[in-house]
């Protein structure tokens, strides 16, 4: 199971439903990123590339996502200015 731990910088709160918080963490000791996507209990955490983690819940539903040695992967000031954009979704005829 993978967690991060020590002082952690929250990047972005986002409502996904009323009773979830989506909550971006950069941890600097651990050089790791961590996006909670929802609360709950971790069942089990599966490697899904190479230092890339998904913590699951008892019915398999996603966590979250961790990223180690996230500062190889991506420049540091990318990272200080993660922002949230919400997509449009067009509708079809069908859906109108």
């Amino acid at each position: 199971m993978h967690h991060l731990y020590g002082d952690c910088q929250t990047f972005a709160a986002e409502t996904l439903r009323r009773d979830t918080k989506m909550r971006l963490e950069y941890d600097p000791e651990a050089d790791a990123l961590y996006l909670r996507l929802k609360k709950g209990r971790v069942n089990e955490t599966v490697e899904i590339a190479e230092n890339v983690f998904v913590d699951l819940d008892a019915k398999g539903e996603p966590l979250g996502i961790e990223i180690l040695f996230v500062s190889r992967r991506y420049p540091s000031e990318e990272l200080a200015s993660v922002s949230v954009h919400w997509l449009k979704r067009q509708r079809t005829k069908s859906q109108k």
